[in-house]
C-alpha cells in the first residue's frame, strides 16, 4: 500500500497512526462482506479503493475531491467526483453501498434519518413483512432489511448508527 497524507490519517505504516489503522480496519471487513457492484460514498484519500475494489465486480466511489490516480487505474474502479447528498444513480444500481466517516461531512444531512442499530432492529422485527434474512440484534442488516428502512418505513436515505 502506497503512503497516504491526509489531515486525517498521515500514512499506511502499521504502527503509525491509530485512526488510519482503525478506518483500514473498517474496509477489510466490508471487503469481507461485499460481492458485486459497489459503492462508496466519501472515498477520501482512497486508500480502501485497493482493500475493496479487488472484491468488487464494479466499484463505483463518490467523493467531491479526487484520490490518487494511480488508486482509480483499476479496470473495475470508476471516480464520480460529486458533492452529497443526493446521489445520481439509479435505485436499484449497486448490490453493496459502503461508507465510512462521511456523514460529520455533509452539509444537508437533514435529508438523512439518523437510527440507532437498536432502533433499526426493533423497527425490522415489528414489520409486518417476511424477510429472507432473519432480524436479530448483533446480525448484519441485509440488503432487504435496509431497503425496507430507507423505502418502506424513512422514505429517505438512512444512516444507521
Amino acid at each position: 500500500m502506497a503512503k497516504i497524507n491526509t489531515a486525517e490519517r498521515v500514512s499506511a505504516e502499521a504502527s503509525d497512526n491509530f485512526v488510519f489503522q482503525r478506518s483500514l480496519l473498517a474496509y477489510h471487513a466490508a471487503a469481507a462482506r461485499i460481492a458485486g457492484d459497489v459503492l462508496e460514498i466519501g472515498t477520501g484519500a482512497g486508500y480502501g479503493i485497493e482493500v475493496v475494489a479487488p472484491r468488487a465486480r464494479r466499484f463505483v466511489t463518490v467523493d467531491k475531491h479526487a484520490p490518487a490516480p494511480e488508486l482509480l487505474d483499476r479496470p473495475n474502479v470508476e471516480f464520480r467526483q460529486a458533492v452529497v447528498p443526493p446521489l445520481d444513480f439509479p435505485d436499484r444500481s449497486f448490490d453493496c453501498v459502503i461508507s465510512f466517516q462521511v456523514i460529520e461531512h455533509i452539509k444537508r444531512d437533514a435529508e438523512f434519518v439518523r437510527c440507532s442499530y437498536t432502533d433499526a432492529i426493533e423497527i425490522l422485527k415489528n414489520a409486518d413483512v417476511k424477510f429472507e434474512y432473519p432480524v436479530a440484534w448483533g446480525e448484519d442488516l441485509q440488503t432487504e432489511h435496509e431497503r425496507y428502512l430507507t423505502e418502506k418505513h424513512f422514505g429517505k436515505p438512512v444512516f444507521v448508527t
